[in-house]
């Protein structure tokens, strides 16, 4: 990635003119998903023995640090899209977004017996996911929502 954004910024020439913006709600939500994200995954990553038991189920170490990498990856991205604030440069972005959320609700359901419900931690997780979803899905499917400028 370090690489690509290198070349990236030393290939000649311009963005494009920006398109819309995201309506501010959005902007607001996506940037607290993706603080929360990055956040909780460096704490997986760094200080997974910490973190993991806070997660809504038993994670090793070693998962403690899968899910925190991919964590940080995507808090960097929804930071990085709430920073461009356009809709159609986003619009990429969203399609991953909305398959976190849905393989993330789907695994939940096939393994909600490993999952703790009665902590807190699985009903936060799962609001997370539920806000994350429809996101992805109104930035894929629904531009009407967008702003003027």
């Amino acid at each position: 990635m370090l690489l690509i954004g290198w070349l990236q910024i030393r290939t000649p020439g311009g963005d494009p003119p920006r398109g819309p913006p995201a309506a501010i709600w959005m902007r607001a939500l996506v940037l607290g998903q993706g603080v929360g994200m990055l956040a909780f995954g460096v704490g997986l990553f760094v200080l997974p023995d910490a973190v993991a038991p806070s997660w809504p189920w038993t994670l090793t170490t070693l998962t403690a640090r899968a899910i925190g990498a991919w964590l940080i990856g995507i808090g960097v991205a929804a930071l990085h899209a709430n920073r461009e604030n356009d809709v159609s440069r986003i619009r990429p972005l969203a399609g991953g977004y909305t398959a976190f959320a849905l393989l993330e609700l789907v695994a939940i359901a096939r393994f909600s017996g490993n999952v703790n419900w009665s902590a807190p931690a699985a009903w936060v997780y799962l609001a997370f996911l539920l806000s994350v979803l429809p996101v992805g899905l109104l930035t894929l499917f629904q531009p009407r929502w967008v702003e003027k400028r």
